[in-house]
C-alpha cells in the first residue's frame, strides 16, 4: 500500500497544478485552545504601539541538533555535511539577535530509502520511535515530504509542546525553509494563520488573532503567493474595509525567497518566551 501510495505521490508531482506548499504545519483545533489557554488576559493592543526596536531577550544558549539523513535506494545522502554545517550557519546569524545558536551534535544516516519520500501522515511516528535523540532537535533530510496524496511541503517543524522535531526536505536546505520551520519549532505561526481569527489590519485584534504577534501586520495571503518586486498582488482589503499591507519579507510568510528579510522584534520576544516555558529542556 505504501508504495502504491507513494507512486502516486510521485506520479502527481510531475502534473501541472500539482499542490507544493512552502510548509505543512497546520494549526489544529486542540492548538488554538492550548494556545487560548496560554493567553495572557491582557486587552488588544494596536499594533502601533510596539515600538522596541530590539529583542528584550538574550537567551545565550546553544542548543544541539541532531541530524539525521535518509539515504536513497542507491545508498546516496543526497546532501553533504557542508551544506548541512553551512544551513545550521545561516539559522545562526538569523537567530542571533536573540542570543541562540545551534551546533551540529551528530549527522547520522538512515538505511531505510523508504523515508526518502516521507509520507508524514504516516511515518512520522515511526521515525520518532527509531531515531528521535531526547533533548536535542531532532533534523530528519528526506528528497520529498508528502502531508496527503495530492501535497508536498518543504519542511514541517513541530509547535512547542509537541515533539522536539523538524522534517526538512534537503533541496530546501540553504532557503528560508530552516529558519521558517525552526520559527515553528519555537512557537511562531504563519502570518496570515486564521485559526485564531483572521487579523484585522488597524492591530485592534492582533493578541487573539493572526499569527498572535503584533508587531506582524495582518496577512491575507497563504499559499506560496507570487509577491512582483516584493509588493502585495492583488491588493485586498480587511473586514473593515482597510487595505492590507502584509510585511512580504518575514520569514513566517509564504512569499517568494527573493524577499525574505527576517523575524520581527515580536515574533524574536514570541520565541524567547515559548523556548523558556516549554523548550527549556533543549540543551
Amino acid at each position: 500500500m505504501k508504495i502504491i501510495t507513494l507512486l502516486f505521490i510521485l506520479f502527481l508531482s510531475g502534473i501541472k497544478g500539482y499542490s507544493q506548499k512552502l510548509c505543512g504545519v497546520q494549526v489544529t483545533p486542540e492548538r488554538v485552545s492550548f494556545e487560548r489557554a496560554r493567553m495572557p488576559s491582557l486587552p488588544p493592543s494596536p499594533a502601533s504601539t510596539i515600538s522596541n526596536a530590539v529583542p528584550k531577550c538574550c537567551l545565550g544558549k546553544t542548543l544541539s541538533m541532531t541530524m539525521w539523513v535518509v539515504k536513497d535506494s542507491t545508498g546516496q545522502p543526497n546532501i553533504s555535511n557542508a551544506t548541512l554545517t553551512q544551513a545550521v550557519t545561516n539559522l545562526n546569524a538569523i537567530f542571533a539577535p536573540i542570543c541562540l545558536s545551534f551546533s551540529i551534535c551528530s549527522i547520522n544516516y538512515i538505511d531505510d530509502w523508504n523515508y526518502d519520500s516521507l509520507y508524514f501522515p504516516d511515518e512520522n511516528g515511526q521515525l520518532y520511535a527509531l531515531y528521535q535523540t531526547a533533548n536535542t532537535i531532532n533534523v530528519y533530510w528526506s528528497r520529498t515530504i508528502a502531508t496527503d496524496p495530492t501535497t508536498t511541503v518543504a519542511g514541517l517543524g513541530s509547535l512547542p509542546g509537541g515533539s522536539e522535531t523538524i522534517f526538512m526536505t534537503k533541496g530546501s536546505a540553504l532557503g528560508k525553509t530552516f529558519a521558517h520551520e525552526t520559527g515553528h519549532f519555537f512557537g511562531l505561526h504563519h502570518t496570515f494563520e486564521t485559526s485564531f481569527g483572521s487579523e484585522l489590519v488597524d492591530g485592534s485584534n492582533c493578541t487573539t488573532a493572526g499569527d498572535l504577534v503584533c508587531d506582524t501586520p495582518a496577512d491575507p495571503h497563504g499559499g506560496n503567493t507570487p509577491a512582483p518586486d516584493c509588493q502585495l498582488d492583488p491588493y485586498t482589503k480587511d473586514a473593515n474595509g482597510d487595505w492590507y499591507v502584509p510585511q512580504i519579507g518575514n520569514i513566517m510568510s509564504y512569499y517568494s525567497d527573493d524577499c525574505s528579510c527576517g523575524f520581527t522584534v515580536g515574533q524574536y520576544d514570541r520565541m524567547c518566551q515559548q523556548y523558556l516555558t516549554l523548550r527549556f529542556n533543549l540543551w
